[in-house]
């Protein structure tokens, strides 16, 4: 096979993984509740078992891992990029500048993953989701934020009722 070949059936995978990972996202943020218990059943992967995601159980296990276990809602900023990667592939000869491409979706959706896990805390939505708006990566960025952050964790308190012990450790300290 010639290398122009390989580039485009590459980008027809990444297309692939792109839809599939889009539908499987959509889907498990609408279904999410209803499929939940399945996480800890052993026999989810059976034919009698039913799976309200669209993919199936595969769509159900890609969309909890991606939404929940990893960015949150922050999720849709990478399937953009792998889109955006797909299409560079197909219809042109290489990625330009893929590696500042890659780096600034990432930093991207991280930042959304850590803002909207700031705000799902603040507002009481930590669990939507199963995992809250940010994922467990944004909850994990915002937990380490505010442990080195006392300030931050005043701006956030009043609204979550959180970090009262450091709280009380500023008091009587000062800042």
């Amino acid at each position: 096979m010639d290398r122009k070949k390989v580039i485009k059936f590459s980008g027809l995978i990444v297309a692939f993984f792109a839809v599939f990972s889009l539908i499987s996202a959509l889907s498990y943020l609408f279904t999410w509740k209803a499929d939940q218990s399945l996480l800890s059943d052993p026999s989810m992967m059976d034919r009698g078992v039913e799976v309200h995601n669209t993919c199936g159980k595969l769509g159900f296990k890609t969309g909890n891992a991606l939404v929940s276990g990893f960015l949150g809602l922050g999720i849709f900023v990478l399937t953009a990029f792998l889109f955006e990667t797909a299409y560079s592939m197909f219809f042109r000869k290489m990625p330009q500048n893929a590696v500042r491409k890659s780096l600034l979706y990432v930093s991207g959706a991280l930042l959304v993953s850590f803002l909207l896990a700031f705000v799902s805390g603040m507002f009481g939505a930590d669990t939507a989701f199963s995992g809250g708006l940010g994922g467990r990566a944004g909850y994990g960025l915002n937990a380490s934020a505010i442990n080195r952050s006392p300030r931050a964790c005043l701006l956030r308190s009043p609204l979550a009722g959180l970090c009262q012990p450091e709280i009380r450790r500023l008091a009587v300290r000062g800042f």
